[in-house]
């Protein structure tokens, strides 16, 4: 049997909030001129490595995307229809579903295998659940389960395992004094993040205990990622909503505030966020404006009106009112679109080295999407050190039996800096090589009894009775017919927590359909069916 455990009351964490896609190489990778080598080399080099490096984990990464994408399709059933490219990338290759959100799709798609498992009894999750401590075997060379204790209740117990695996993501929300990114990065403790307030380090934490003496690497390896959305109406926020680097994929283009190309828009994160703050030094919030056309929004079809809605995009007729709303020069402007729109037709190249050009000509070509954005707290490149397969290190470089890690609570995968649509690629690749690397005869022992899940009548609720649920602390949606209670997953929405506190004691169908499939609403507990 296998247990899961999360401290939240959802699952997910992060990797729902991802939505420019998934990296990977598939049948049609050819005809794009696209390969596994040429992946691996873009990886390599994005990571500030040699392109000549034989790294294995990197290997592992690229050479692995072609079965994951696979696995995704077919054994998930996830649509991924649609193709971009982004930043430090030689070719598209970032994969996403025509409708709904990278990431939420891929979670949800997964959550519903899980259920099915969990049906029959094989596998059990625990949420609001946190685990305090990794228990290793008499012979203290072992792993031999955990201890966990229940976030609302205190109360403690333990699950006996022969293999654990750690899946908790990185340390980039947690700021404080005793924090790992304080530890390794005081540096940039002043930017905001966009991390849920869950990405505070824990399985690194477990498995540096001096019971575990796993080996770390790359800690001080932290991304910055060049565009976080500046939400006009809260300006400090610490967390703030990621403007998708897909909006670049697509022919957005970044301008500074003299009306100003500086950058290649397709370039690495690390090389975009450095050029933007010495753009504006010691600014405290530097600011930027991203500009789309109507050429660029139709291809981001699911995120623009999102955007729009949330206020972070504003919508213009006109490049004069883009200025105007940038407070600069009109003729400032035209003079920058048109000289990016001249590029193509004069060699190809500019002069920051960008030689793909998405989505011109940007003059006449409303309307026109603008949104403010800042460089942020996004990735943690550094982690727990493994091999191939995900097997923990120790200190003294020995494989730690029975300890497995996958996903952003790693390192040593990325270097330097993570390309985008990498993260998404990482928890599948590796989490399969975990999966393929584990015994299956191998079982979990539970020592408290877990309940088998009986089907209970759904209540009947009434618009009435709906409605006097429609506070932050207690906020109920209907979706289609059913109502859910949302209010564990407002702070958390991947979107920010407005759009669900906007539907709180409401019918959201139309809103929810607009972005996601129903499907997203598995992992949700049902509270009632509404009234005819």
């Amino acid at each position: 049997r296998i247990a899961i455990v999360d401290k939240e009351p959802f699952l997910g964490g992060n990797s729902a909030k991802a939505s420019s896609g998934i990296n990977g190489i598939d049948e049609n990778s050819v005809y794009r001129n696209d390969s596994v080598e040429e992946f691996e080399r873009d990886v390599l080099i994005g990571g500030g490595r040699s392109p000549d490096d034989s790294n294995p984990l990197v290997k592992t990464l690229t050479g692995g995307s072609v079965d994951a994408l696979h696995w995704l399709r077919t054994r998930c059933g996830l649509p991924l229809e649609m193709i971009g490219q982004l930043g430090g990338h030689s070719h598209p290759r970032t994969h996403r579903p025509a409708k709904g959100l990278a990431g939420a799709e891929l979670v949800t798609a997964v959550q519903s295998l899980l259920q099915e498992y969990s049906k029959n009894n094989r596998l059990v999750i625990f949420k609001k659940t946190e685990v305090i401590k990794l228990l290793r075997s008499s012979n203290g060379k072992n792993v031999s389960g955990v201890k966990c204790r229940n976030v609302e209740s205190m109360e403690e117990f333990e699950l006996q395992g022969d293999n654990i695996v750690i899946a908790t993501g990185g340390y980039g929300y947690d700021t404080s004094s005793g924090s790992l990114l304080n530890m390794h990065r005081s540096d940039l403790t002043k930017f905001a993040t966009t991390n849920g307030k869950f990405a505070t380090g824990d399985g690194i934490k477990l498995v540096q205990d001096d019971n575990i003496q796993g080996k770390t690497v790359d800690m001080s390896r932290v991304q910055l990622h060049p565009t976080g959305f500046i939400d006009m109406s809260d300006l400090k926020a610490k967390v703030k909503k990621l403007c998708a680097e897909l909006l670049r994929g697509v022919g957005g283009i970044l301008i500074d505030p003299t009306g100003k190309r500086f950058a290649n828009e397709l370039g690495t994160r690390d090389y975009l966020s450095s050029r933007m703050l010495q753009r504006q030094p010691g600014v405290e919030q530097p600011a930027f404006t991203l500009v789309l056309n109507r050429i660029a929004a139709e291809k981001a079809n699911v995120h623009v009106p999102m955007y729009l809605k949330r206020n972070l995009l504003v919508q213009f007729d006109n490049v004069e009112q883009v200025a105007d709303w940038m407070n600069i020069s009109s003729s400032v402007l035209k003079t920058t679109l048109k000289e990016y729109d001249d590029l193509p037709l004069v060699g190809g190249v500019d002069e920051f080295g960008k030689n793909n050009f998405p989505s011109v000509p940007f003059m006449d070509n409303g309307p026109y999407y603008v949104g403010k954005v800042t460089p942020v707290l996004h990735y943690c490149m550094g982690g727990i050190e493994i091999k191939e397969h995900g097997q923990v290190i120790d200190k003294n470089g020995n494989i730690i039996p029975g300890l497995y890690a996958a996903g952003e609570v790693t390192g040593g995968v990325h270097g330097k800096n993570r390309l985008g649509g990498n993260a998404l690629t990482e928890c599948v690749v590796f989490g399969r090589q975990v999966g393929m690397t584990i015994p299956l005869s191998k079982t979990v022992k539970l020592d408290k009894t877990v309940k088998s899940k009986t089907k209970t009548r759904i209540s009947t609720i009434s618009g009435g009775e709906l409605l006097n649920h429609s506070s932050r602390a207690d906020c109920w949606v209907q979706i289609q017919d059913l109502v859910y209670d949302l209010s564990n997953f407002i702070d958390e929405h991947p979107a920010g927590p407005e759009p669900i506190l906007e539907l709180c004691g409401m019918n959201g169908t139309e809103e929810f359909e607009e972005i996601h499939s129903i499907e997203l609403l598995k992992g949700f507990e049902v509270i009632g069916r509404i009234a005819p």
